[in-house]
């Protein structure tokens, strides 16, 4: 059974110097963290100028996202009985990527810098036709980081550059 879903609710900031998104550090990865300032949208967000991506988004971005390559997604999931959870998998569609954390542990990166802040871009962009299909990564290694009751999958999803037509 997914314990999120394309599609399912989530909250996002576009991180900025206005709402105090280049203060944040990690911290907006937790449980805890208070999002509720946040925008209400759906957990596959992104962006076309083109033509291409329409259909895989749920909450556009391109409106807030016109002086950044990045945005902060929050997703959060119950789970009554984690010691019943034997594997777990991240499926992500990505344009061109993501540093992706469960209850404030990163689980998961691809194309993101080594040192990923608040403005960060993408470390290279990645071909339309990938990022149409989802990518499945293990993170059985992470079962540990799952708690009884509210959880967080937090992405911190990333653009190659500012002046992309996608997201």
């Amino acid at each position: 059974d997914a314990l999120v879903e394309a599609g399912d609710p989530a909250r996002w900031l576009v991180p900025d110097a206005d709402n105090g998104g280049d203060q944040l550090g990690k911290t907006w990865t937790n449980v805890g963290f208070d999002d509720s300032t946040w925008s209400l949208g759906t957990n596959n967000i992104g962006f076309e100028k083109a033509t291409g991506y329409e259909p895989f988004i749920g909450t556009d971005l391109i409106d807030s996202m016109a002086n950044s390559a990045t945005a902060y997604v929050r997703a959060p999931f119950q789970l009554d009985s984690p010691d019943a959870v034997y594997s777990l998998t991240l499926s992500m569609k990505y344009d061109d990527g993501y540093v992706a954390y469960l209850n404030g542990v990163e689980v998961s990166r691809k194309n993101a810098p080594d040192d990923v802040d608040w403005n960060s871009d993408a470390a290279r962009t990645r071909q339309d036709a990938l990022a149409k299909v989802f990518e499945d990564v293990d993170l059985t290694e992470h079962l540990g980081v799952l708690q009884n009751g509210e959880n967080i999958l937090a992405v911190h999803a990333l653009n190659a550059n500012v002046s992309s037509n996608d997201f």
